[in-house]
């Protein structure tokens, strides 16, 4: 009884092994290159970090960090995780405080240049 059981074992891991390269399970590297990896914030300004910022900045910089400065791979990745959610966040906030202006009824020129340069400027388009 035990070694039917046995072979019976062996039969399924053969089995499994004889398929597990010909592709049945596969995934979509896109799907997986565009999953997210750090969301900064929320709402309509929210930024998103994904797989394939970080794979492209690692690509990047790892050569340089690793050659020149002796840091690890791990080490490299966190550093282009964090730079990357660095500058998410900087553009996070930006967006959060920047006012919301339409051109042709917020800005005034006058508002940016004194009369002078005002002046000078309307010379100049006359000529």
């Amino acid at each position: 009884m035990k070694k039917r059981i046995i072979s019976i074992i062996l039969v399924l891991v053969m089995a499994i092994s004889l398929f597990s390269g010909c592709g049945l399970v596969t995934e979509d590297p896109a799907k997986i290159l565009n999953q997210t990896v750090v969301t900064v914030g929320d709402g309509d300004n929210e930024q998103k970090v994904t797989y394939k910022n970080v794979i492209t900045s690692y690509n990047n910089i790892a050569g340089i960090y690793i050659t020149y400065f002796g840091m690890t791979p791990a080490q490299v990745m966190n550093l282009a995780i964090n730079s990357l959610t660095n500058q998410k966040t900087i553009l996070f906030l930006a967006m959060e405080n920047m006012p919301v202006v339409n051109a042709k009824k917020d800005l005034k020129i006058e508002t940016y240049f004194t009369s002078e340069e005002l002046a000078e400027f309307k010379a100049d388009a006359e000529k």
